[in-house]
C-alpha cells in the first residue's frame, strides 16, 4: 500500500491530535495528543487580525528610524568630519529626530550626540525585534502551526 501523509483528527475533549509523518502501515495511525497544561478555558483563541495589522504599522514605525540611525553611522564613517554638512546626512537626521528627541531627555545632559544616537539605534532595534517576534507569533498562530501552542 502507498505511503500517504497524516491528517490531524480530533483528539476528544476539545483537544488536537497531532498527526506527522507518513503512514506507511495501511490504516493505522500514530498520532498523540499534546502534553499541555492548559485547560480548555485557558487556551488562546486566534486573533481577528485587528492586532496583526497594529503590529504590522508599528514595524514600519520603527524600520524607519532604525534604517535613518543606520544610515547616518554609515555617513559618519565614510564622510568622517564632514557629515555633518552633507544633504543625506541631515535627511536622515530628520528622519530620526523624533526618537533622538525622546531618548536625549530620558538620558543624561553629559552624553555627546553620537553616544544619543547609538542608544536610539539600540533601542529601536531591540522594540523592532520585539514586535517581528510578536508579529511572527501571531502569524505561525493564526496559521494553526501546532508548534505555536
Amino acid at each position: 500500500m502507498p505511503c500517504r501523509l497524516f491528517t490531524p483528527v480530533s483528539g476528544g475533549r476539545g483537544h488536537p491530535r497531532v498527526c506527522s509523518g507518513w503512514d506507511c502501515r495501511g490504516e493505522s495511525r500514530i498520532c498523540q495528543t499534546p502534553v499541555s497544561g492548559r485547560n480548555d478555558a485557558a487556551h488562546i483563541e486566534p486573533t481577528d487580525g485587528r492586532v496583526l495589522r497594529l503590529l504590522n504599522i508599528l514595524q514600519v514605525i520603527l524600520y524607519v528610524p532604525l534604517l535613518s540611525l543606520l544610515g547616518q553611522g554609515v555617513l559618519f564613517v565614510l564622510a568622517g568630519g564632514s557629515h555633518q554638512n552633507n544633504f543625506f546626512y541631515k535627511l536622515l537626521n530628520t528622519v530620526s529626530s523624533p526618537f533622538t528627541a525622546v531618548v536625549r531627555k530620558l538620558t543624561p545632559k553629559a552624553l555627546s550626540p553620537g553616544q544619543v544616537g547609538m542608544i536610539t539605534f539600540v533601542l529601536v532595534a531591540t522594540c523592532s525585534f520585539v514586535v517581528f517576534a510578536e508579529r511572527g507569533y501571531l502569524m505561525c498562530e493564526q496559521l494553526g502551526h501546532s508548534d505555536c501552542r
